[in-house]
This record gives C-alpha cells, structure tokens and sequence, in this order.
C-alpha cells in the first residue's frame, strides 16, 4: 500500500501504483542491484533494493538530480556519460566478484 495525497494528480497516482507495486514484487536474492535509469520507477525499485537487504545497490543515469536522489536513497549513482558504467560499477565493488542482480 502507497499513500497517496488527494490532491496528486491521477497521472501520478497510476505511475505511483504501477511502479510501487512493480518495485515492491521485485525478488532481492543477492548483494548487489544495479538499476538501469533514475526515473520514478527506478528509483523506486532502488530503494526497495535497499528496503529488501542489498548491500550495495548502483543506480546508472546522467541526470545530475536523478544521481542526487538515488544517493539520498542510499544507492551508489553511476553517470554512464562520465564513461562505461558496467565499468565504473566494477571499479566501485567492494568485492570484484560482478553484480548478481540487474
């Protein structure tokens, strides 16, 4: 279940409950997440990464403010414009031994 005020929009509302319910039905078998894209969605299935145990969750975008988030939701931001992200990901692992989910 996701709050929502009455006064949100209904467009919002449908991406609320659609992402949140995607996000939330998401299996965490392993340590590490890596999220493809800072959008609602994303961030949403980053910080249930999170909510659900992962260790390490990256979350790979370009958007400055969308990387500023996925850090406050205590997700490691990846700006693939910088260079190769699968690359950057790696470098940033604590343990060298690959990402387990994506």
């Amino acid at each position: 279940m996701v709050d929502v005020e009455h006064n949100t929009p209904s467009y919002r509302q449908a991406l609320i409950h659609k992402g949140a319910g995607t996000a939330a039905r998401a299996r965490i078998t392993s340590q590490t997440v890596a999220v493809f894209g800072a959008g609602p969605v994303g961030l949403l299935s980053a910080y249930c990464s999170v909510l659900k145990g992962a260790s390490e969750v990256f979350v790979v975008d370009n958007i400055p403010e969308q990387l500023a988030k996925a850090k406050e939701l205590r997700a490691i931001p990846i700006d693939f414009s910088e260079s190769d992200p699968v690359e950057q990901i790696l470098a940033a692992r604590k343990k060298n031994d690959g990402i387990q989910q994506a």
